[in-house]
């Protein structure tokens, strides 16, 4: 740990939840989890909001499942993922009645879903972002939230170069970006490998 995060880690007052054993178990297995600066955000930037239904796509060690649940606590949550050993790893982890695990795709669920969605948080696969979003909007009404990680994953800097390595890949990570702040006022953050916040219009 550098000086300056240190430093900055004294004044950090919003991290929620902390689990250094589990984080090392996960990015051992190749599961990346979030970084407590985005942990540290979350928790300053969900305080107080309303929101009583949240769907997460990729649970993976069902990290940013706890968070969410924590900093939720009234909220119903639903987390997909798609990698069996992930899911059932996730279930052993966090079993909660307000938390539900789903094995399975998010785009799949995300259709046939009808209850509204609140918050849309998504971590799982990267170039399926557009198309979870395509498919969750209908559910979104004005002042719902989006929150998607690892915008700059994969080393995505989205000039010609990085498009020539990563091609249809980074393409659907632009249409889903374009796709967010048409319909939210939304930033991207440079936290950890870049956060994308929205808040629907």
């Amino acid at each position: 740990m550098s000086d300056r995060q240190a430093f900055i880690q004294k004044y950090q007052k919003n991290l929620a939840y902390k689990d250094e054993e589990l984080r090392k178990r996960a990015e051992a297995r190749g599961v990346s989890v979030l970084s407590d600066e985005i942990g540290e955000f979350l928790g300053f930037y969900l305080k107080n909001k309303s929101i009583k239904e949240v769907v997460e796509i990729g649970s993976g060690y069902a990290y940013s499942t706890k968070l969410l649940h924590i900093l939720l606590p009234e909220a119903n949550i639903v987390s997909l993922e798609r990698h069996a050993p992930r899911y059932e790893i996730a279930k052993t982890l966090l079993n909660h009645p307000k938390v539900e695990f789903i094995l399975g795709d998010g785009q799949s669920y995300l259709n046939q879903r009808e209850k509204a969605i609140d918050l849309l948080f998504l971590d799982g696969s990267k170039p399926h972002y557009c198309f979870f979003l395509q498919e969750a909007l209908p559910l979104m009404k004005k002042g719902s939230f989006l929150i998607a990680d690892n915008i700059f994953g994969r080393g995505f800097s989205y000039n010609k170069e990085s498009e020539k390595r990563h091609g249809t890949l980074q393409r659907r990570m632009a249409t889903f970006l374009d796709l967010a702040f048409k319909e939210f006022n939304a930033t991207l953050l440079p936290l950890d490998d870049g956060l994308l916040i929205g808040e629907k219009k």
